[in-house]
């Protein structure tokens, strides 16, 4: 009897597998670059359909197809683009930002406005106005991170940058129903998450391999509106966050030993022993803690819906 009801539960379970690949249908797929590294790195759609893309690019690539087809050439090791495509597939515009070493966009998003926000790393000088006049941001010491905003027709907007003399890494950006920006990841030593000429100097604990989590909230204008820090003696990763219709923030990622995750002067310990753990954790708006949990025991999810 047992050996029955199991022949019955797959065939069962290959039946819905079989219904479920006839429902779904093929629409398209494109390609894009030229002979050297490219890679696409983060895409968001609007609420017409159209897809928007950001990464970096090496020498000379290809963007679209045809009579939409366009040729970018970087001028560093790596230049940063950001691509918005309509529904089916076709390019509407790219737009390429030009740095004399290696720079790349990591994160994409879409306001209510159809606004594009990218955020991503840099070093050297990049000038992030794509069109024919000059914004220039330069980083301090190695990898800084930007973010940026055009408008639906990529047009420029603001640039801003954020760090210090080591290393900060960009995971994850967001905007909010009002056009508030927010961007995740995590940094080593003192970095300044203030973009304007004001400082403010976030420092990570522990020694110079280890990293803390920063989550940063600009206004649409790209104003510094509050940075917070979580994290310990270790390497505490911060890999995506995402917001809800209130502007709460759930952020996910992974830490090891002893680490802080309450971003006030308040303490809220979570301990993965020797192992990494994954954390998830609930802020308002205004960047005060209401949970953190754990779970697992090894380097666990990157990504969260």
């Amino acid at each position: 009897m047992m050996k029955f009801t199991t022949v019955l539960f797959c065939i069962y379970f290959f039946a819905l597998v079989i219904a479920n690949a006839q429902l779904s249908k093929f629409h398209w797929a494109k390609n894009m670059g030229g002979t050297l590294k490219d890679e696409g790195n983060s895409l968001a759609i609007d609420s017409n359909g159209n897809v928007y893309i950001t990464g970096w690019f090496q020498g000379k690539a290809r963007f679209g197809e045809g009579i939409n087809t366009v040729h970018l050439i970087s001028s560093g090791e790596s230049d940063i683009f950001v691509a918005k495509l309509d529904s089916a597939g076709n390019l509407l515009w790219v737009k390429q930002m030009r740095g004399t070493l290696n720079d790349g966009g990591y994160a994409i998003a879409i306001d209510e406005s159809c606004n594009v926000y990218t955020a991503g790393f840099f070093k050297g000088t990049v000038d992030f106005n794509p069109d024919s006049e000059i914004y220039e941001l330069t980083s301090d010491g190695d990898y800084d991170i930007f973010i940026t905003k055009l408008d639906s027709s990529g047009n420029f907007i603001w640039a801003k940058r954020m760090g210090g003399g080591s290393i900060e890494q960009l995971s994850t950006l967001a905007v909010d129903l009002s056009g508030y920006v927010y961007v995740g990841g995590y940094f080593s030593d003192i970095a300044d998450f203030d973009p304007s000429e004001q400082f403010f100097n976030l420092t990570a604990a522990g020694s110079d391999h280890s990293y803390d989590i920063f989550i940063a909230k600009l206004d649409l204008l790209g104003n510094f509106v509050w940075a917070k820090q979580m994290g310990g003696n270790s390497q505490d990763l911060l890999h995506s966050l995402t917001l809800d219709a209130t502007g709460n923030i759930y952020a996910t990622g992974s830490f090891i030993g002893i680490s802080d995750f309450d971003p006030g002067i308040d303490t809220f310990i979570l301990n993965s022993e020797l192992s990494r753990d994954i954390f998830v954790t609930k802020l308002d708006s205004t960047g005060k803690l209401i949970w953190a949990k754990q779970m697992g025991d090894q380097l666990g999810i990157l990504d969260i819906l």
